[in-house]
């Protein structure tokens, strides 16, 4: 028989959160029941951050309860109170795993009260969230309001697994120990599953064994050019988090543009970073660039560290010998082209690829 079993976020970090979210999705279609998240009270199972400060507190008040709830200890460590473990950092074997052991085990849970509009997977919202001000609304910057593989790749860069993405016909191979993937698509092919909501992709851990069988005769491909495009596509023209109308950016170090896939715009948003620090609005003023354009490329520059984030409200002018070193960088790009270094800046301009 199908359930609704409700699932409480009330202490998850928000990078496990998206985690724990795409993994409820998978095992939704694995299972014939529906998992949804929510940060509320009566839920049926409790997943507590054991080494958070609020977590001794919240689990003496969720077993003193009538009717205790499945409690799930998320921790590094063993050595803690519940009757279920989960180890950091979550695994999605383990996981699948541990949950379809408490379904099996606890059969008076399941079916707790939700509205209509609210069953389903979804992340909560921050309970306090900064007003869009008349600048910021102006340029029309929307928050993100889903999660997209970008989210899931960034997130697991540094740790090592293996996953395998499918989205209809395009399957994806990514080797996050040995910073590669592979797919037999082209990165400009896979723009779709970039936009595509997690949900509707198929991620499945994988084995080094299945890894070698499954990508025989696909040539393997840098991480860092995957994770960038994924950025650039999937933002949609959503602002990352840590932006606001006031924050100001510099560069630190220019993308590899011989490499990753671009517009000519990104090369000109840099060019001004390099000598000044601007806020989106300057941004898009002096180049002359999209609102979705230069957020799309900002989120991917902070997401991959050639940003920072600058708290003085005042543009400055950089140092000379920083921007010595990007002018070098562009002078081997110009180099590489065939170009004078003496040309001007527009006939650098590297075409992005039209999406076929």
């Amino acid at each position: 028989m199908s359930k609704t079993f409700l699932v409480s976020n009330t202490n998850i970090a928000e990078t496990d959160i998206i985690l724990l979210d795409f993994l409820l999705s998978v095992l939704e279609k694995q299972t014939a029941h529906k998992w949804c998240m929510e940060n509320i009270e009566n839920a049926d199972i409790y997943i507590i951050d054991m080494e958070k400060t609020d977590a001794p507190l919240l689990y003496k008040e969720l077993v003193s309860v009538t009717i205790p709830p499945v409690i799930i200890g998320y921790s590094t460590s063993k050595q803690i109170k519940p009757e279920y473990t989960l180890s950091k950092p979550m695994r999605s074997s383990e996981f699948i795993s541990l949950m379809k052991f408490v379904v099996e085990n606890h059969p008076d849970i399941g079916n707790a009260y939700l509205p209509e509009e609210n069953l389903g997977l979804k992340v909560s919202e921050p309970q306090t969230q900064q007003p869009e001000t008349p600048v910021f609304s102006h340029l029309r910057v929307k928050r993100p309001s889903s999660e997209r593989l970008h989210n899931l790749l960034s997130t697991y860069q540094k740790q090592k697994i293996l996953i395998q993405v499918q989205y209809q016909d395009i399957n994806l191979f990514i080797d996050f120990s040995r910073k590669k993937f592979y797919c037999e698509h082209r990165l400009i092919n896979l723009s779709a599953l970039f936009k595509s909501d997690m949900h509707t992709l198929s991620i499945t851990e994988i084995d080094d064994e299945s890894i070698l069988k499954l990508t025989h005769g696909i040539s393997p491909q840098p991480l860092d050019e995957l994770i960038w495009y994924s950025l650039l596509s999937g933002s949609c023209g959503e602002i990352d988090d840590r932006i606001n109308e006031k924050t100001r950016l510099h560069i630190n170090q220019w993308p590899d543009f011989t490499s990753f896939l671009h517009k000519p715009e990104h090369i000109l948003i840099c060019a001004c970073l390099t000598k000044q620090t601007l806020n989106l609005q300057e941004i898009t003023i002096q180049t002359h660039t999209s609102v979705e354009t230069a957020t799309d490329f900002i989120n991917a520059c902070l997401t991959m560290g050639y940003l920072d984030i600058v708290s003085s409200m005042k543009s400055s002018v950089r140092k000379k010998v920083n921007s010595t070193k990007q002018i070098d960088v562009f002078n081997k790009i110009r180099m590489k082209l065939g170009l004078k270094t003496n040309t001007a800046i527009n006939s650098l301009l590297i075409p992005f690829p039209s999406q076929q």
